[in-house]
């Protein structure tokens, strides 16, 4: 087996495959944390094993004969945000406990535009996230602005003057 790990590689310095792949071996390891087998996963994903160990790298550990997931990682990935004064917007993350922060602060955004409720955000009014290149970034909790962001990308020509 080839022993290339390519998870510490920054998300910037990827081709697009290593890209959508990197999304991909994520996946697997969101999957494992969640006490799903490695073989298991891949063979869902029509993935193998050495797939999964040159992409999660040392966030697959090997304990009494089977893969594990680490706990936390450091693997960089592009993620989209909600950021206050600009907009929807795409960042590079750069560990796990951001990614999960991240896919928890959507999962309240829905609710409370859903729901009308702007509350639900509280947790996040000062939550400051920082890319991979120490950028800060602030994270939109105004219910008002939300609604507001959520109109224009129902609206491709919002983005269309934007281009030029």
């Amino acid at each position: 087996m080839n022993k290339i790990d390519i998870s510490e590689v920054p998300w910037s310095e990827l081709s697009d495959k290593d890209k959508k792949d990197r999304i991909s071996a994520l996946e697997i390891l969101r999957a494992m944390r969640q006490g799903e087998l490695l073989s298991s996963v891949t063979q869902v994903l029509g993935k193998t094993e050495e797939f999964a160990i040159k992409h999660l790298g040392k966030s697959l550990i090997k304990s009494d004969g089977r893969w594990v997931a680490s706990d936390t990682d450091n693997i960089q990935a592009e993620m989209q945000i909600y950021e206050s004064d600009k907009g929807y917007t795409t960042i590079i993350i750069t560990n796990s406990e951001d990614r999960s922060l991240l896919g928890r602060y959507f999962a309240y955004v829905h609710i409370a535009l859903d729901s009308g409720e702007p509350s639900v955000l509280d947790e996040f009014k000062d939550v400051v996230i920082v890319d991979a290149k120490g950028k800060q970034h602030k994270l939109e909790t105004d219910l008002a602005t939300l609604y507001e962001i959520d109109d224009a990308m129902v609206e491709p020509e919002f983005f269309e003057i934007y281009k030029y």
